[in-house]
Formats: structure tokens, sequence, C-alpha cells
């Protein structure tokens, strides 16, 4: 899976960050298959870290988790879990679309 990390108003570069990042997409791909490019925007403009999962799926829509936290790491994690959620839904409906064909 391609990965681009992007970063808007941060000037530090997070090494511990990109590692997470790519744990985290790796935990995603497991889920599916088709997962070909993966887009993270790391935001630090305001009091929050935020922190936007964009996933393009063969065949499928775009997949966007968007979180915000104090900590990066924790809104990573919760961006990543907006996205498994919407990776299971995408499934499931994939699944019902198939068995009524």
């Amino acid at each position: 899976m391609d990965l681009v990390i992007s970063r808007l108003h941060t000037k530090s570069t997070l090494p511990h960050l990109k590692a997470h990042i790519e744990e985290k997409l790796e935990r995603l791909s497991r889920w599916m298959d088709h997962l070909h490019k993966a887009t993270v925007i790391l935001d630090d403009g305001g009091h929050q870290h935020s922190v936007e999962i964009c996933v393009s799926v063969d065949g499928g829509p775009r997949l966007v988790g968007h979180a915000e936290s104090d900590d990066w790491l924790e809104a990573v994690n919760q961006a990543e879990s907006k996205l498994e959620t919407q990776i299971r839904r995408f499934q499931d409906r994939r699944r019902t679309k198939s068995r009524v064909h």
C-alpha cells in the first residue's frame, strides 16, 4: 500500500508517529486486501492535534477517518478506529449485495 503523510502547521518531524501510523495502516490492510493508497494529513492548528486518514479502495469508495485529540498517538488511534468501522460496513454491504444478485 502506498502511504503519503502530509503535515499542516506542524514544524517537527515525528519519527515515532510515522512508525505508529504505518503499524495502524498495516492493521487496516489485514481487514481488506484491496486498499491501495493511504493519505494521512497531520494538522497542528489550534489547541488540538488533528489527524485525517484517507484510504482508497479498489472498486469502492474513498474512506476517510478524522479525529482530534491532545495527543498525536490518540488522534491516530481514533481515526484508525473510525476507518475500521467504515471498512467493516463496506464489506458487509458488499457481501449483502453479492447475496441478493
